[in-house]
């Protein structure tokens, strides 16, 4: 439903309507809202029964439907109606769909007829050492107990300077090294880079005291890590809709992940059910 009806709606699923007048709470399967008008929203309702639905069915929507304030209702068997039921539900005005897998040869013949997805998550470059490299003739300041925001790459010749910290934080968010990591990580483990960027003349580093030290260059070692999984797929026809749908944890998190089946592509749609943090009380 949030593959057709996005982005203008919202989709919430397993939602308690209250009815406003009788305060009883009533359970939607599926409850999709206008963005811009809240007064826009449909019922969804699907029932997975081997036998197909009948009119009493359809009169028991129709009755929720009113009761709760909705304008439209979608009923989803995936067994599918009885000729009255469907004749029924049109002079409501009740939409009527059924959903099922499709059988082994009807998806093969699939423009996408693949039965796994591969899903990659890149985490972020983090720094795990960082080496000044000063010309031999020359102590290097002290670095115990020096963080990287009191220590300052300075600039003589363009008489500027930025913190070691802000600089890191620039290489890290830098497209250049998150492409470069994305192209080598490798799969479902920790891949560790040394960058090396060379010194010219003028360039070092101070510290709080205002003690310029020369550099000849700056290493860096990164980790990047990467989060590979393969998700299982089952072919399954919405009205008209060709839909791949498959759930799996992704970053411990539960993820369902919904392809269409689009003329010349692909439509892809992550959905994550993320937990809210709970209150936590401070004594």
């Amino acid at each position: 439903m949030a593959t057709i009806y996005a982005p203008d709606y919202i989709i919430e699923e397993s939602v308690i309507e209250f009815n406003p007048k009788t305060g009883l709470p009533r359970e939607i399967d599926i409850k999709i809202i206008n963005k811009n008008n809240t007064n826009d929203k449909f019922l969804v309702e699907c029932r997975d029964h081997k036998r197909k639905q009948d009119v009493i069915w359809i009169d028991s929507l129709d009755g929720k439907a009113r009761s709760l304030g909705f304008k439209k209702v979608i009923a989803v068997s995936s067994s599918g109606f009885y000729k009255t039921a469907e004749i029924e539900a049109k002079s409501r005005k009740i939409e009527t769909m059924r959903l099922r897998e499709a059988e082994e040869l009807d998806w093969k013949k699939w423009l996408f007829s693949i039965s796994e997805f591969g899903v990659n998550i890149d985490e972020g470059i983090r720094v795990k050492k960082i080496n000044l490299v000063s010309p031999n003739t020359i102590q290097p300041s002290s670095m115990e107990g020096v963080s990287l925001k009191e220590i300052f790459l300075v600039n003589l010749k363009k008489k500027s300077k930025i913190s070691l910290f802000d600089y890191v934080n620039g290489l890290i968010n830098d497209p250049k090294y998150i492409n470069f990591a994305r192209t080598n990580n490798m799969d479902n483990a920790i891949t560790h880079y040394d960058i090396t960027i060379p010194c010219d003349a003028g360039l070092g580093y101070a510290l709080k005291d205002g003690k310029f030290t020369p550099l000849i260059k700056v290493t860096f070692s990164l980790d990047s890590s990467r989060k590979s999984y393969k998700i299982s797929m089952k072919h399954i026809k919405l009205g008209e809709k060709k839909l791949l749908v498959g759930e799996e944890k992704i970053l411990g998190n539960k993820t369902r992940v919904i392809l269409e089946e689009k003329e010349g592509f692909l439509g892809v749609m992550l959905e994550t059910k993320i937990q809210k943090a709970k209150n936590v009380s401070r004594t």
